[in-house]
């Protein structure tokens, strides 16, 4: 099973991109850096905390297409592939707005708790990309409160 998420960003692709794969932001809106290899065969590993390393091999990356495929190897679950795709905004032409379309495979029956956690750090994200990160503290009170809030009509 797979979640698909298509996320609105009010900032260009290229600026998207660029945050997307700077490892300075990835504390911001999805764990602490360990090591970052975004090239085809790097590792990237993200402390997640609580002792929840994902260790993720890059399976493709090209800045050119804007897109990113990693394995996704996460403590007690099988192994899965993570996409990340970055294009122009469906609504604007003028480079200020972008969609980021990710695709997590191979989830099984983890797909609605994924869901609801890439909602969550696409928030992060955005924020993030903003200049407005939000305290990392407060991740799962925002899950909570987008899960709540029914927020599955952003797929």
């Amino acid at each position: 099973m797979s979640v698909e998420i298509e996320w609105p960003l009010a900032c260009g692709p290229e600026a998207v991109w660029r945050h997307l794969t700077d490892m300075r932001s990835l504390h911001e809106w999805l764990g602490v850096p360990l090591r970052v290899d975004v090239r085809v065969e790097g590792v990237v590993e993200i402390d997640h905390g609580d002792g929840a390393v994902c260790v993720s091999r890059v399976l493709a990356c090209d800045p050119e297409l804007r897109h990113l495929k990693v394995t996704w190897e996460f403590p007690e679950e099988p192994e899965s592939v993570l996409s990340v795709s970055v294009g122009a905004g469906a609504t604007d032409s003028s480079d200020e707005s972008s969609a980021l379309l990710l695709r997590h495979d191979g989830l099984g029956v983890l797909v609605d708790e994924y869901r609801d956690g890439w909602r969550t750090h696409l928030t992060y994200f955005a924020a993030s990309l903003a200049g407005e990160p939000l305290a990392m503290r407060e991740f799962w009170n925002v899950h909570e409160q987008l899960v709540e809030q029914g927020s599955h009509g952003r797929d």
